[in-house]
């Protein structure tokens, strides 16, 4: 049976660092630290948790490396950094202020991502000043504050002393864990882990746990056992997001809304269904992505230091499946995004900015647009227009030409949405709903495209995979969004050799008000959690977005928001049509808006349903 302290291959297996070196702590304490990605990047730091190493940070390093600059560092007496005699929160607090003071230029900013004692760190180091001067967001994933031990319930016993005391005495305990067997993956898996957990999951995390020294592992149980760091949550201003899993048995969910409501500039609270405490490994693309929207919004270009000796290449190639697939830099471009005040639209332009993409924001909600254009990392500007107005879109695409000189991509990505049976539905609503996916999508390729045929741009048109496969109680978005996929396919033809380039992105379910909104719709729900997997996931929007921002730079004719939807364009004929959800159609006959029953009593018969609304004001 192996002692590997990671596992050697496969999604959890940690990449090799572009360096390394060792810092020195302020009590001389020696702490081991990695650097990935290229040296003119937004820089991320990640601390990692109790019993933990930087292994444990494998999969967002490798997503993250491409073009963010990772700095992951091992805890004092953890992974390849020497045990010291000196643990408490103190210790822990001056070995990440060396990191940061050894790895960030002067006044450069960087992301924080803290799981469990790496938290807790954070926590403990927020009125330094180094942490004051570079840490632009913090991320908190599976961390407490305080009474970690009191409110554990790895122990299946009714809370008080009795439970408290034998946690304690199981989580201190000084027995080393052996070898990683059959036995100790179940063990770690229920006390660590959700039960959906995949094999690969657990045996990336018991090598790692398993490799901590057991005496290391009790001196710093002693440290969490007595936590006490309430004072430090109050201490963080900068913006912080916080990941929980509802399963987590070591940091239950009491922990991060308790973060949440003492946080001063608290971000955001996500709570993942079924999961356990090892939130980054068992939710990696999600963990990924807030730590990407977190230095996509609030680390400025100014605050990325410039390496001359670095050069960034202005056209890169790369070979995919035997293919010369080139990727071209979007640096000093400029791009028109509709439907940019919120959703897919104001990440997708935080992304383009970070690249260095000169970004004209268009959308109804002019408040909105000019707090995302005043956190954009590039120059911008913003825009309010109706998407189905002609006259108010070409007067935009004058002035945007006027304000940046020229037009290099467009994204047509405004959108809207209602949901419930056609019959029943508001003639209005449902018309709404074509106007603005189909007529105004159109509308904005009409008023922005002499300006791409100057440019030989390219058009990128947000499709859906309600483009792929038709829905029963979405009868107007999907024939808008399959509107919009022809229309899109059809002027390809005709501008491609003029130098233009048409691409169609298709999103499934994303984390979005289009889709939370759905959601709190009990037939819209229902008919989703009907969908064979993996339509019926909700998949968040980060990595979708970075996967537009990959067809942006290759000029693509389809772009998948999700890996799986590229598979779904060959059998598109075959895939479940409508008629299989004629259960939900019924059921949803007999509602109302919210659920709730449409039949009327007595002579008066059933009560018309509109139809739920179900999308935010212009954007998924």
């Amino acid at each position: 049976m192996s002692r590997l302290t990671h596992v050697a291959a496969g999604p959890y297996a940690p990449p090799v660092a572009a360096r390394e070196l060792t810092v020195t702590a302020a009590d001389g304490a020696r702490v081991h630290v990695e650097v990935h990605g290229p040296e003119d990047a937004p820089a991320v730091v990640l601390a990692h948790g109790w019993c933990c190493s930087t292994a444990f940070w494998a999969a967002q390093i490798r997503a993250l490396a491409a073009d963010h600059r990772v700095i992951a560092y091992d805890q004092r007496g953890h992974g390849r950094s020497p045990a010291n005699p000196a643990c408490g929160t103190e210790p822990l607090a001056d070995d990440l202020e060396a990191v940061l003071e050894a790895t960030l230029a002067p006044g450069e900013r960087a992301v924080i991502a803290g799981h469990s004692m790496g938290g807790m760190t954070v926590m403990a180091a927020a009125t330094r000043t180094k942490v004051r001067e570079h840490a632009a967001a913090v991320l908190l994933c599976s961390t407490g504050s305080s009474r970690l031990v009191e409110s554990s319930t790895v122990l299946p016993l009714r809370a008080g002393r009795a439970r408290t005391w034998l946690t304690r005495r199981v989580l201190g305990s000084r027995a080393p864990l052996g070898p990683v067997t059959p036995l100790a993956r179940r063990i770690l898996k229920y006390g660590t882990m959700g039960p959906g957990s995949s094999p690969d999951m657990v045996e990336a995390c018991a090598r790692i746990v398993h490799a901590c020294p057991s005496r290391v592992r009790h001196a710093w149980s002693e440290v969490l056992d007595m936590l006490d760091l309430d004072h430090g949550v109050r201490e963080l201003r900068m913006p912080v997001e916080i990941v929980v899993g509802t399963a987590d048995r070591l940091t239950p969910p009491v922990h991060a809304r308790a973060l949440a409501a003492a946080l001063p500039n608290c971000a955001g609270l996500t709570e993942l269904p079924g999961l356990g405490h090892m939130t980054p490994v068992e939710a990696p693309d999600l963990v990924t992505g807030k730590i990407r929207a977190l230095a996509a919004a609030h680390i400025p270009a100014a605050h990325i230091p410039a390496r001359p000796d670095i050069r960034r290449p202005h056209r890169t190639r790369r070979t995919r499946r035997g293919d010369r697939m080139s990727r071209v830099s979007l640096e000093g471009r400029v791009a028109v995004v509709t439907g940019a005040a919120r959703g897919v639209g104001e990440l997708l332009a935080r992304k383009l900015s970070a690249r260095g993409v000169k970004v004209a924001l268009v959308g109804l909600e002019p408040d909105a647009l000019k707090q995302v254009s005043a956190r954009l990392h590039s120059e911008s500007d913003h825009w309010y227009a109706d998407v189905t107005d002609h006259e108010a879109m070409a007067e935009v695409a004058e002035r945007v030409k006027e304000r940046f000189g020229r037009i290099d991509i467009v994204v047509a990505n405004a959108g809207v949405a209602t949901g419930g049976p056609f019959v029943e539905s508001d003639p209005e609503s449902w018309r709404r709903v074509i106007e603005v996916n189909l007529i105004g999508s159109a509308v904005t390729a009409r008023a922005f495209l002499p300006a791409l045929l100057e440019s030989r741009g390219y058009l990128l048109q947000i499709a859906s995979l309600a483009a792929l496969t038709p829905a029963p109680m979405m009868s107007a978005y999907c024939a808008s969004k399959s509107g919009v996929e022809a229309y899109a396919h059809s002027l390809r033809g005709e501008v491609g050799h003029r130098g233009v380039k048409v691409g169609v992105g298709y999103l499934s379910w994303t984390d979005t008000d289009m889709v939370r909104g759905a959601d709190q719709d009990d037939v819209m729900r229902e008919l989703r959690q009907r969908l064979p997997w993996p339509s019926n996931k909700t998949y968040p929007l980060g990595p979708a977005v970075d996967r537009l921002v990959e067809g942006i730079e290759r000029r693509s004719a389809h772009v998948y928001g999700q890996w799986w939807l590229r598979g779904m364009q060959g059998v598109r004929g075959y895939l479940p049509s409508p008629h299989r959800h004629r259960r939900t159609a019924r059921d949803a006959a007999l509602r109302g808006p919210a659920g709730r029953p449409a039949g009327g009593a007595g002579r008066r018969g059933r009560r018309r349903r509109r139809g739920a609304a179900i999308g935010g004001r212009y954007g998924p």
